[in-house]
């Protein structure tokens, strides 16, 4: 005869009781249920890969998250409304970047900074070079801005940006936007 061996864990896996090759446990109304252990295995295995998928779903879906947020800049941009591009920052917002000697901080001061930017910028397109969820109300991105001049003689070119995310009431809006000239470099 074998060794019968008691062990607690997971529910309903709450009592073994392994006798040589076949295994049974004890559910938490004392019925007994052969192969339990085979069951609890297959469990962990399904618990581990959902796990897996949520993680890597985690960081896929903050850019399927954002990206609506950075068409509006675009479509709003295009059309020439401040207003628009501001709504997707919180009120208390703050940009600055390159040769900015004074931050825009607020939504009246960063709608002065997006019509000082929309001056000589008939459109952007914006793309998402890095994005990490920091938790479920917070994230940030380093994007490529890539501006079309309005005037037809002047070549297009590129910005980035670090934005930063904050989730407030539901909607991701930008908290944090520092920017410089230059594209972001792929390695």
């Amino acid at each position: 005869m074998g060794t019968t061996v008691f062990l607690t864990g997971w529910q309903p896996c709450v009592t073994y009781l392994a006798s040589e090759s076949l295994f049974f446990a004890v559910n938490p109304t004392g019925t007994l249920m052969p192969n339990i252990v085979s069951r609890c295995v297959i469990a962990a295995s399904v618990a581990g890969a959902l796990a897996l998928f949520a993680a890597n779903s985690f960081a896929d879906t903050i850019n399927d998250q954002l990206r609506p947020r950075l068409d509006k800049i675009e479509t709003t941009w295009k059309a020439q409304n401040a207003e628009g591009v501001a709504a997707v920052y919180s009120d208390n917002a703050i940009v600055t970047g390159q040769d900015t000697p004074v931050a825009a901080l607020g939504h009246t001061a960063i709608v002065a900074k997006v019509k000082e930017l929309m001056g000589d910028a008939k459109s952007t397109k914006i793309s998402i070079f890095k994005a990490e969820k920091l938790n479920e109300n917070a994230a940030l991105t380093w994007v490529t801005w890539e501006v079309e001049p309005k005037a037809s003689a002047e070549e297009p070119f590129a910005t980035k940006s670090l934005f930063v995310w904050k989730k407030i009431d539901g909607v991701w809006l930008i908290v944090a936007d520092m920017y410089a000239m230059g594209p972001m470099a792929k390695h």
